[in-house]
């Protein structure tokens, strides 16, 4: 409920805003849910590498068989 509150509010100010500002508010959201994903890239690249090396030493021991 809270955010079908929050969401007519937003409407009601994006009708009221020029559209320069609404696309300006809108590129900043998208920008600021990249910034904690790449935050989480960056934290989780070791355990990713370790992982990835362990995937190929797998294959390369027949534990996973490679497709085709």
């Amino acid at each position: 409920m809270v955010y079908y509150f929050i969401f007519l509010i937003f409407i009601i100010i994006g009708s009221a805003s020029i559209l320069g500002a609404v696309v300006d508010f809108s590129d900043f959201m998208i920008l600021s849910m990249a910034f904690p994903n790449v935050l989480g890239l960056i934290i989780l690249a070791p355990e990713v590498k370790q992982d990835m090396k362990k995937y190929m030493q797998d294959i390369k021991d027949g534990v996973i068989k490679k497709f085709k």
